[in-house]
């Protein structure tokens, strides 16, 4: 991970400052890997649970860097500034605050058990029509990624984007404490990271703490579909969007002849080239964002119709007649079933086939959830099942489809899926990230 910084003066002497040292060097760039290191970087070492950056001092030297960052004092001669802090995390979140208490803009604060990468996306491709955005690159939305996204906060920018990620309740408060969101979104509330969190009410505490971070005269977008996220939460101003319930932005979806999803949103009508309601759901709140923060109809009409979706992200393409679902960033129940529906739904000669992998950190919930895949494949319109890992194999025992195959050697796997998809049919790669599906497609269809 590293960021260049856009005004390595005026941080050098913040820096300098706060440390009550000589202000003899200029950082122009922060960075935690010495691999990517740059001339002028700062080099922060951190201990983490398998590296410890404390012990490539010597690499980020030789690289260029100006300025070192770190947790431990194992090098007693060196000719560059060094700074040794027990936990030098915090003080990049204490710069990152006082670096974004510079610039009086909107700073919206996404978060959300799905969605939440995809929904900033499509805000940064709105508003890039009329302003200069900054917003988190990628999902650097944690404890250590997000300071240093503010810090790449510059005078021309007109507004920012956050997303904040989550393992334990009070990691959101963090995050909010050092950005200051004066808006925000929760984009669902479901099951996800229940290794670390436990239960359901946990996670929404976490998600929660996003909302109560907000200050009085800011905004809360609500999603009024979530009941997890809309029931009895009070605030000075909430902006209420959704599908089922009347809401400020109220929504409707018509399929056109190509299968496409056209939005109906407070009588305006919004074109997609998408047909998958999933992605759909994260354009209703950042159409609520935009129209409340004064961007044209025109113009998010403009940055839907433009936009595509993150990697992984249920992105739907065809290769050799085949109809590939890429779902593989990350799998959790909501995600799954709401997968299972999409291919479902849609209309071909061939067969729907679902390769499905183990849907991680879910805990005690593993099993349970595993299940119910399981029986939501049962009733959907897949036509053949075909699991991978330890955990699947649960949803393998608990679906009637006839045509099933489970597997525990991914070569045998690759030839299964090689040899029997056929031109026609359409195939949704669902699993957790670290079941490495993004590779296994990349495997199967040679791109």
């Amino acid at each position: 991970m590293r960021i260049d910084l856009p005004n390595p003066k005026e941080f050098s002497h913040l820096i300098g400052k706060l440390l009550k040292i000589e202000n003899n060097f200029l950082i122009k760039g922060i960075s935690i890997d010495s691999r990517n290191i740059k001339k002028g970087d700062l080099f922060v070492g951190l201990q983490g649970d398998k590296v410890d950056g404390n012990n490539y001092v010597n690499q980020a030297i030789s690289a260029g860097c100006s300025m070192l960052l770190l947790s431990k004092d194992n090098n007693k001669n060196l000719k560059i500034p060094k700074i040794v802090l027990k936990e030098p995390k915090i003080f990049l979140g204490q710069i990152a605050k006082i670096w974004r208490e510079k610039f009086d803009i909107n700073v919206v604060g996404i978060t959300g058990s799905n969605g939440k990468t995809t929904t900033k996306d499509l805000l940064v491709n709105i508003f890039s029509y009329e302003q200069n955005v900054h917003a988190t690159l990628g999902n650097y939305n944690t404890d250590l990624s997000l300071p240093l996204t503010l810090l790449q906060l510059d005078n021309c920018h007109n507004i920012s984007f956050l997303e904040m990620g989550a393992n334990k309740i009070g990691d959101i408060s963090y995050l909010c404490n050092i950005s200051k969101p004066n808006l925000g979104v929760i984009t669902n509330i479901s099951h996800a990271h229940l290794s670390t969190f436990k239960s359901i009410d946990n996670i929404r505490k976490a998600k929660l703490e996003l909302f109560q971070s907000i200050e009085d005269n800011g905004i809360i977008f609500l999603n009024n579909d979530d009941n997890n996220i809309s029931q009895n939460f009070n605030t000075l101003k909430k902006i209420t969007y959704g599908f089922d319930k009347k809401s400020n932005f109220q929504c409707e979806k018509i399929i056109n002849d190509s299968g496409e999803i056209i939005l109906k949103i407070n009588n305006e009508i919004i074109e997609t080239k998408f047909k998958n309601l999933t992605i759909c759901k994260n354009i209703l709140p950042a159409v609520a964002i935009s129209i409340t923060l004064g961007v044209s109809w025109e113009n998010i009409k403009k940055g839907i119709l433009s936009f595509n979706p993150p990697s992984g992200r249920c992105v739907t393409y065809i290769k050799n007649g085949i109809t590939i679902i890429d779902d593989t960033y990350n799998a959790n129940l909501s995600s799954t079933l709401s997968a299972i529906d999409y291919i479902s739904q849609l209309k071909l000669k061939g067969n729907k086939i679902m390769v499905f992998g183990d849907m991680l950190e879910l805990g005690s919930k593993s099993n349970d959830h595993h299940k119910k895949v399981g029986l939501k494949v049962s009733n959907s319109n897949i036509n053949q099942l075909i699991t991978f890992g330890e955990n699947s194999f649960t949803t393998y025992k608990n679906t009637n489809l006839k045509n099933k195959n489970h597997f525990t050697s991914s070569e045998k796997l690759l030839y299964h899926l090689k040899n029997y998809i056929n031109e026609g049919d359409a195939v949704l790669f669902k699993a957790s990230r670290g079941m490495n599906f993004d590779a296994l497609i990349k495997k199967v269809f040679k791109s």
